[in-house]
């Protein structure tokens, strides 16, 4: 009865003995890894080691096992064909009547569906589904973290606001789907012209930001986006058409724009209201902005006057 049970499981089942030789798998082992039993038996379960996993891991699983625990967890192996599976696995260790361990069973499930399916729900949680970019949450959260580097480096960190310059007009004209390709192409370029180690996001709308890290002093922000400012000069082709659009740019640097992640945002976001009231595809520094209000007796909001009718106007 039990030997029936276990070749009928659906889980995939190899005893081993106590030095690690393969003895006996059951017909669901062979269909999971693609080796049949007498391809297995008298070898290790190495024969499906992935490459996944460091020494460390197989070292400590070891450990567990042989000092008579249970191990419990995932485990990437490979298939006889070379694919890479995701299985569940238990390992318990069976003792004689005089208490020495002898064997291990493993028992495994394949949960590789189950892991893409929520490796697929966290991107999508975290990622603008029109062009892939991570969006607003996961740009706090960079947002959030790379600040906590800069103040731990005492180095400089830049966040650039950008608004794109005469989208609504193409919207509006040609349609939203022509739009999302504009959209599609924007975030392409903006990938292109930053560092690997730099983020850059979709906040919504028409709306990125680019976080540039490790600056050594917050002048050098200017440099990119005035790069930015360049690139996006040149028209973009979406379905065999040429689309010229523009960029407007606010730039706050930590620490001296802000230091905290609210602050920060709000004032990049302010110099790029001063960016686009100033005439579209420039930059402006939030530094910049606060002087000038200040040399005129000005507040800021008082400066900018209508420039959020301009941004509305695009």
């Amino acid at each position: 009865m039990l030997v029936q049970a276990v070749t009928q499981t659906a889980d995939a089942v190899l005893i081993v003995t106590a030095a690690g030789v393969i003895q006996y798998v059951n017909p669901a082992f062979e269909q999971a890894t693609g080796y049949l039993a007498s391809e297995a038996v008298g070898r290790t379960p190495a024969l499906l080691k992935s490459g996944a996993h460091p020494l460390e891991f197989f070292t400590a699983l070891w450990k567990t096992v042989t000092s008579g625990e249970v191990f419990r967890g995932v485990i990437t192996n490979r298939r006889k064909n070379g694919d890479l599976f995701h299985e569940e696995k238990t390992i318990t260790p069976i003792r004689d009547h005089k208490g020495e361990i002898t064997h291990f069973v493993s028992t495994g499930r394949d949960v590789t569906e189950r892991l893409l399916a929520a490796a697929r729900f966290e991107y999508l949680a975290n990622h603008d589904v029109l062009t892939g970019l991570p969006n607003r949450g996961l740009f706090m959260d960079r947002l959030s973290q790379a600040l906590l580097r800069s103040q731990r480096e005492q180095t400089n960190l830049a966040l650039l606001f950008l608004d794109v310059d005469r989208f609504k007009a193409i919207n509006d004209s040609r349609g939203h789907s022509v739009g999302d390709n504009v959209l599609v192409e924007v975030a392409a370029r903006l990938r292109s012209l930053v560092r690997d180690e730099d983020s850059v996001a979709r906040l919504g709308g028409d709306e990125f930001t680019v976080i540039v890290e490790g600056l050594k002093k917050p002048e050098d922000s200017g440099r990119v986006g005035e790069a930015i400012i360049t690139a996006f000069a040149e028209p973009f082709k979406v379905d065999g058409e040429e689309f010229l659009v523009g960029v407007s740019i606010g730039i706050a640097s930590f620490p001296g724009d802000g230091t905290d992640l609210n602050t920060l945002l709000k004032h990049a976001d302010i110099a790029m209201f001063y960016a686009k009231a100033s005439g579209r595809s420039t930059c402006a520094h939030f530094g910049e902005v606060k002087k000038g209000a200040a040399l005129e007796g000005l507040a800021i909001d008082q400066m900018l006057g209508g420039t959020a009718v301009a941004k509305g106007a695009d």
